[in-house]
């Protein structure tokens, strides 16, 4: 770990600026670390031959410097610091609020696994720059160019988020239903997440946003010592945000389920959790922000919230082309990964996401599905401990919650084929306390429908 002098005992970071860059459908955002000096990374659009320099509108200025804010968690990480100055533009107060919990909460994980304090008094200061060009001088050239993105690329109303992941198609099944037009849309790191994010929706239209990080940072990241988890759903949303503000969409939808509000960790006065910018307390701060800037023009939510993780996976289990092409295993997404391997079999998330399936799919379809079984590894045991709550924290990943763990394992203690594997007759007793049947029927309960509209709440009902 980087050792700061005297000299650098305050070390500082700074959100300096972000612009179109001319004659592409490209924004760069730049940043700088007082230890390690500037960076630059790029996110590109997928309106191939349009320019986005002349889109230039107070609001779609606010909702990037947000996601220049939620971008700059990758850089911040060099250093850490307390010190954090934006003069990429002016947000509103309660795109303030976020900045301000995109860096506290956001990356409490990230300063609890380095060992740094995990709620320091954070000074953000912001310094607005002047418009890039007055806004007035640039009124009919936006609207020319959003109505040619509009009408070219023929875009819908919705802009539904794609990860590839269980949530991804369960949201996307209940778009359908609900007879909405809709466009995939991922934010990918490099062409091999790019790659196989287009393989997992297996043909159909997913349009790819693409960020591209500043070449420096894997060598100041190893120079520096610390890295660790960033908000990415918090990055995500902004960027899905433009994207929609930009195609003129009506909705923004994530897939984000009630279990991401349980903490990581939560003792002794500390919590830290790894799923905070998929929380409702954080989408609710986002919600309210954009519809106020867009005069409630465009609404951002995430359609599962009301919903457990179990209740997500029986839905799944009756979607034959998602259970053949979904995957919720991170491997896939290693940049530098080479394996086609849907399941690695040895994560956190293949470990709840098989678990919490069983209960709903024959033991030989979910091991043909899986190429292998995590119930049956003992080396899994921790793990597995660690979601039922038994150990200092629950897994570093997007896992469900210590009840529903409790209540697939009490299940599947009880069904035949799945009674002896390892894992299950090991914890069986651990999971059967407490009323286990009352448990398992509260999985299935749907919760306030919070920020899902109305058009959406038959579609919880309704079997498939």
């Amino acid at each position: 770990m980087i050792s700061y002098g005297k000299a650098m005992s305050q070390p500082f970071f700074e959100l300096t600026r972000w612009r179109f860059i001319p004659d592409t459908p490209s924004i760069e955002f730049s940043f700088h670390c007082s230890v390690h000096g500037d960076f630059t990374e790029t996110l590109s659009f997928p309106y191939s031959g349009v320019s986005l320099e002349k889109l230039q509108t107070e609001e779609l200025g606010h909702i990037i410097t947000l996601l220049h804010c939620a971008l700059g968690t990758s850089y911040y990480k060099l250093s850490g610091s307390k010190k954090i100055t934006i003069r990429s533009g002016p947000v509103t107060l309660t795109g303030k609020g976020i900045v301000s919990r995109i860096y506290d909460e956001g990356m409490s994980e990230f300063r609890y696994r380095n060992n740094l304090p995990v709620s320091p008094k954070l000074d953000i200061q912001y310094i607005n720059p002047p418009h890039q060009r007055p806004l007035a001088d640039e009124r009919p050239e936006h609207f020319d160019i959003a109505h040619e993105i509009r009408n070219r690329f023929d875009y819908p109303q919705v802009i539904l988020a794609f990860g590839g992941g269980k949530d991804s198609y369960v949201a996307r099944n209940i778009v359908k239903r609900a007879q909405y037009k809709f466009r995939s849309s991922s934010v990918a790191t490099s062409q091999r997440v790019a790659n196989v994010l287009t393989e997992l929706n297996a043909g159909n239209e997913l349009d790819i946003i693409q960020r591209t990080l500043d070449a420096r940072l894997s060598a100041a990241t190893a120079q520096s010592g610390l890295n660790g988890h960033v908000p990415i759903t918090a990055i995500n949303s902004f960027a899905l945000i433009i994207h929609a503000v930009i195609t003129g969409a009506e909705m923004v939808v994530f897939a984000n389920e009630r279990s991401a509000d349980e903490p990581t960790i939560d003792r002794d006065g500390l919590s830290v959790n790894h799923q905070y910018s998929k929380s409702f307390e954080f989408e609710q701060l986002v919600s309210s922000d954009i519809k106020a800037i867009t005069n409630g023009r465009l609404t951002y939510f995430s359609l599962l919230r009301p919903v457990s993780e179990l209740w997500i996976t029986r839905y799944l289990s009756k979607i034959d082309d998602a259970l053949n092409n979904f995957t919720s295993c991170n491997k896939n997404f290693f940049i530098a990964a080479q394996t086609k391997k849907k399941w690695c079999c040895e994560c956190a998330k293949c470990a709840f996401t098989f678990l919490t399936l069983a209960p709903f799919l024959p033991r030989k379809t979910l091991e043909k599905i899986f190429q292998g079984n995590p119930l049956e590894d003992p080396t899994l045991l921790d793990t597995y401990m660690e979601m039922l709550g038994l150990k200092d924290n629950k897994p570093w990943d997007c896992v469900g919650t210590t009840d529903e763990v409790k209540a697939a394992l009490w299940r599947l203690s009880n069904e035949p084929e799945w009674k002896n594997a390892k894992i299950v007759s090991s914890l069986a007793a651990l999971a059967s306390a407490d009323d286990p049947e009352t448990r398992w029927d509260n999985q299935f309960t749907i919760e306030n429908s919070k920020n899902v509209p109305k058009q959406f709440h038959q579609y919880f009902y309704e079997e498939l």
